[in-house]
């Protein structure tokens, strides 16, 4: 387990195996307690699977004491460390401090049972997006996958924002690289947390834009997509009215809106093969220009079809 103190500082904490039933009743996770008679002690340089970067480790003693206490000292509920996808690479042989993600639950696959000579083992894999936008495997091992279930089930058709401490990287078949669940991994659904919160408020719509000549792809912004919708990114996010496949109706139906795009080229446009544009402001409609398209928000596709609404927006964008 992990202890935090009142400025943040974390550590690890070991219970030998024969006092754990001694201290089980008395640990509860968010307490807050007084510890005492215990003993610290440096980390060997070969101990893998830290789940905090601290050099040293607090054991439990026979002697070791806990007293809970109402202190109302401000000490956090959560210690974590998220990861960005670009640290993901760079860990791939890290076997010695376990990892934190946090993302929009996107896709279960089924539960996959394996039979080898350490015995029977279920694993499930599961694809979460991270708040750059890009989506990653993580592989959830036994326990965890009830975890799972009970948090999907309270959710119910709402977004769930998972997040998932003391992962590793590995590679798999094929040479692909995925997270993997550790005997210190614990689920936690749609927690208070600003990293949590950042994602209700992140909004990001993606247009696939096709006139007679070429496709391009535009993306629509926090602050731009507020003015196509008159609706913020977290009233959107937790929207009841939910198509199918988890995308909100207004969105499902922007695509049969005409639109002018006024675009800003420069040098990197033309050297591009795959041009995209990033949209920054949207002015009053001056005209219409007939278009075909295909929208998707996070990742989401909608069929393409033909517009044939009279309305325009003028957009500007780089």
């Amino acid at each position: 387990m992990v202890l935090l103190d009142a400025k943040g500082d974390a550590i690890w904490v070991q219970v030998p195996r024969n006092l754990i039933k001694r201290f089980d009743s008395k640990i509860e996770e968010q307490a807050i307690c007084v510890i005492a008679k215990f003993k610290v002690r440096p980390l060997t340089s070969n101990t893998k699977y830290r789940p905090v970067n601290n050099p040293l480790v607090i054991e439990f003693l026979p002697g070791t004491t806990i007293r809970p206490t109402d202190s109302t000292q401000s000490i956090p509920r959560h210690f974590f460390r998220f990861i960005q996808h670009s640290d993901i690479p760079q860990n791939v042989n890290n076997r010695m401090i376990l990892l934190d993600v946090v993302g929009l639950l996107k896709e279960c696959l089924p539960p996959i049972t394996t039979t080898n000579l350490r015995g029977r083992s279920t694993r499930k894999e599961i694809k979460i997006m991270l708040l750059e936008g890009v989506v990653v495997d993580i592989v959830l091992w036994g326990r965890l996958i009830t975890q799972l279930d009970e948090i999907i089930l309270v959710a119910g058709s709402k977004p769930i924002i998972l997040v998932i401490p003391c992962v590793f990287v590995t590679k798999y078949n094929g040479g692909d690289l995925k997270l993997s669940s550790s005997t210190a991994t614990k689920l936690y659904g749609n927690l208070d947390l600003p990293e949590v919160a950042a994602f209700h408020q992140r909004f990001r719509l993606e247009l696939s834009v096709i006139d007679s000549s070429s496709e391009a792809l535009f993306v629509v912004l926090d602050h731009a997509g507020w003015k196509f919708f008159d609706k913020s990114a977290q009233e959107l996010y937790l929207s009841s009215d939910q198509h199918h496949n988890g995308v909100p109706a207004v969105i499902q139906n922007f695509e049969r809106v005409d639109v002018t795009f006024h675009v800003k080229l420069n040098s990197y446009t033309f050297k591009n093969p795959s041009h995209g544009f990033s949209i920054v402001k949207i002015v009053e409609p001056k005209g219409v220009h007939q278009l075909r398209s295909k929208t998707f928000e996070s990742g989401q596709h909608s069929n393409e079809g033909n517009i044939n609404s009279t309305s325009a927006i003028d957009v500007v964008g780089e």
